[in-house]
């Protein structure tokens, strides 16, 4: 199955904007994940959206991520960060997600594939 086709609309230079304030590595997966939908081009976009979404302080992940590390405990990604990273992909793939949804999300695989059967990859 394709992209959502607004995400596939997308400008180069919009996505860059919708991401600023990401790491450089981050905007290179997302640009990647457009032009090459497979899991491993997602799972290059999740430790750039982890590190930008956790609470002040906390180190970022250490990688590669593995699908059992859970987010909360081994990553120290609490519910009000994922949600809040839950809605930036839903802006920038331009999927519908709703926050139940993501409330049992407890792992990096749980993660991978929620956000898979989203983009329909």
């Amino acid at each position: 199955m394709p992209l959502p086709a607004v995400f596939i609309a997308k400008s180069e230079a919009a996505i860059r904007a919708e991401l600023i304030g990401f790491s450089a590595a981050t905007t290179a997966a997302v640009l990647r994940l457009r032009e090459c939908a497979t899991r491993d081009a997602l799972r290059a976009v999740l430790p750039g959206m982890i590190a930008f979404h956790l609470p002040s302080g906390t180190p970022p992940p250490r990688e590669p991520l593995l699908d059992e590390m859970r987010l909360r405990e081994d990553i120290g990604l609490d519910s009000l960060a994922l949600t809040e990273m839950a809605f930036k992909f839903e802006e920038l793939i331009g999927v519908r997600i709703e926050i139940r949804e993501v409330t049992s999300i407890t792992s990096v695989g749980g993660l991978l594939a929620f956000l898979e059967s989203k983009m329909q990859l």
